[in-house]
């Protein structure tokens, strides 16, 4: 008899159960969040360690939500094109603008980057951290930096 009186409270008070005709479910990923910096500190690879890649310059990424941008360098060149997200997918294939300046001891950091970078498919924060993934796999990891 309980569970029938409290149905009842619900279907003619809304609001007894929370329940409003303007709510809409959360996804749990608010693009706000990347706005900002971010610096990478882990890249999956199968041979060169993190340190290696990125001896004078580590990559970073920084997200424009507003303007939907994002921008940055991928250790030798900057890059910049349209932020395309859509709840946990982010498409950052292209097309993105990337400068052509020679970097010969930043050359293999930089590819790396690149391709790895084609492949994110998702992405979550948590924290101060930011994984790009490709279906569940951590392919990158960036720490969020503060404002300059």
């Amino acid at each position: 008899m309980k569970t029938y009186i409290i149905i009842i409270l619900c279907f003619f008070n809304s609001s007894a159960c929370n329940i409003s005709k303007n709510d809409k479910p959360k996804s749990g990923y608010d693009v706000n969040k990347l706005e900002g910096r971010w610096e990478l500190e882990y890249i999956i690879s199968p041979t060169t360690p993190f340190e290696k890649l990125y001896v004078t310059n580590k990559p970073f990424i920084e997200f424009n939500v507003t303007n939907k941008k994002i921008s940055g360098i991928n250790s030798c060149n900057h890059f910049g094109g349209e932020l395309v997200i859509q709840d946990s997918s982010i498409d950052l294939s292209g097309p993105i603008a990337v400068t052509e300046m020679y970097c010969p001891d930043q050359a293999e950091g930089e590819m790396f980057f690149n391709n790895v970078l084609s492949k994110v498919n998702s992405w979550k924060v948590t924290d101060s951290l930011l994984f790009f993934m490709s279906r569940d796999s951590i392919l990158m990891r960036f720490v969020k930096k503060p404002k300059a």
